[in-house]
């Protein structure tokens, strides 16, 4: 599922990053991160675990509102089968004059 995500959210033409940027242009206008947050939800029966989802959050920075690529980006995580996906954040950060969008995905490990 992380490279079908990742490979998406590319495919959108903003450059992701896997975890983190080593080092970020300052003249990008947009750029974006896919960043593993660990265990997700858990199922579980018969006293154990059944199942558990992998969790991960999706980070897009943009110099403008970025609302226009911020829908393609919702229409990229409600088009992949088995990702639930919920939109956690937007604000603008003052000492990097960007808007910061976040969401919160999940599918089953």
């Amino acid at each position: 599922m992380w490279e079908t995500l990742l490979n998406a959210l590319r495919a959108t033409g903003v450059p992701f990053a896997e975890q983190a940027w080593v080092k970020a242009d300052k003249a990008v206008a947009e750029y974006g991160v896919l960043r593993l947050r660990g265990a997700g939800d858990t199922v579980w029966a018969d006293g154990g675990m059944a199942a558990q989802a992998m969790a991960a959050a999706v980070h897009y920075f943009s110099r403008s509102s970025g609302l226009i690529r911020a829908g393609e980006i919702q229409e990229v995580l409600h088009s992949i089968e088995g990702l639930s996906w919920s939109l956690s954040d937007i604000q603008y950060e003052d000492e990097t004059k960007l808007t910061h969008y976040t969401w919160l995905v999940e599918w089953a490990g």
